[in-house]
């Protein structure tokens, strides 16, 4: 992995989740999925390799997309941030420089496609 551009997916939605990694895997990318942010700030610390985070906005837990997205903006600006929800964004909602806000429902080819760009 470690020579590898690494995705991280946040998403509590088992069923998105599933789907989105299957989807990126399939397109070649490496992926490592996560349920909330707490356990994604902690997959990020152990793989510096991440390259680009890709997190729902709504999510259980004490930080959201939003917050998750900003700490790890702040931890290492060089990491893009796709952000996706179903609903709005919320008002409050800084998206890191370069960052993107993708409206659910979405195709995973084209987040798989949008990724690729990303990275090249």
């Amino acid at each position: 992995m470690a020579n590898q551009s690494v995705i991280l997916v946040v998403e509590d939605e088992t069923d998105v989740r599933e789907t989105v990694v299957e989807v990126l895997s399939e397109n070649g990318l490496e992926i490592i999925a996560a349920r909330d942010a707490e356990e994604a700030l902690a997959a990020f610390e152990a793989h510096p390799e991440i390259r680009v985070l890709f997190t729902d906005v709504t999510m259980p837990g004490r930080l959201d997309g939003c917050d998750l997205a900003s700490e790890i903006h702040a931890l290492r600006p060089d990491v893009k941030v796709v952000l996706t929800s179903g609903k709005n964004l919320p008002e409050d909602c800084d998206i890191p420089e370069g960052g993107i806000f993708v409206p659910k429902p979405y195709s995973p080819d084209a987040i798989a496609r949008l990724i690729a760009h990303i990275l090249n």
